[in-house]
């Protein structure tokens, strides 16, 4: 089914997303990958077992994936307490995103698969370059650094307009190529989500922006913006 449904949709393409799709997409997604339920047979999906000299980001990095994401699955609260023999549900990547400048909306994949959908904020007078990025890195509590020269608004300060996530983009392909002042990033301003307002970074609302921070990977994840 999950198979069928994703065939049906391609956010990815031009033309129209049938939404009703998507839903039941998330919803599959909901249950059968971000739950610590492993359906038989499913590709996206593995059980390790923890080895001798295991630790959660040697396994995060084998599987392409992230620590948040391995205990979020698993319930795990602390990240350093697993044990040898301990088995694992770890969700194979790596995950991409697409964004629609049109519908202000991010689609994220698992691989080739789509798995969840978030509202976006965008660029003011179309800023936002479209084209293919890589993240390039990931930060926690990010100091924000006016790049107007408004000075510089502490980590966790409620002033501070990227929020608690901040994933940095580097373009690859089309108008972004070359560009590396870009990211995602969350937002002290939700009233901006669904508008162009920002400078030309991608504003989530910070629950969102923890999501896609927990699921795309440095390197490996690929952004593509597109009209």
């Amino acid at each position: 089914a999950r198979r069928l449904l994703n065939q049906a949709v391609d956010p990815r393409a031009g033309g129209p997303v049938d939404q009703q799709v998507v839903r039941q997409l998330t919803k599959l997604a909901d249950e059968m990958l971000f739950s610590p339920k492993i359906v038989r047979d499913d590709p996206l999906v593995i059980r390790h077992v923890v080895q001798a000299g295991d630790n959660l980001q040697k396994i995060a990095n084998l599987y392409k994936t992230t620590v948040p994401l391995i205990c979020r699955v698993n319930n795990l609260a602390n990240p350093n307490m697993i044990r040898q023999g301990q088995p694992l549900k770890v969700i194979l990547g790596p995950f991409h995103a697409v964004v629609r400048k049109g519908e202000f909306r991010m689609y994220l994949y698992c691989q080739d698969t789509l798995v969840a959908t978030y509202p976006v904020g965008l660029g003011a007078e179309d800023t936002t370059p479209t084209g293919q990025w890589k993240v390039i890195n990931k930060l926690t509590n990010p100091t924000y650094y006016d790049p107007r020269g408004g000075g510089v608004v502490a980590a966790d300060d409620p002033e501070n307009p990227l929020g608690e996530w901040w994933l940095g983009l580097e373009g690859v392909e089309g108008e972004a190529v070359g560009q590396q002042r870009y990211g995602i990033h969350g937002t002290n301003e939700p009233d901006s989500i669904g508008r162009d307002l920002s400078l030309g970074c991608i504003r989530m609302h910070n629950q969102d922006a923890e999501r896609a921070y927990e699921m795309l990977i440095v390197h490996d994840s690929v952004v593509t913006v597109k009209d």
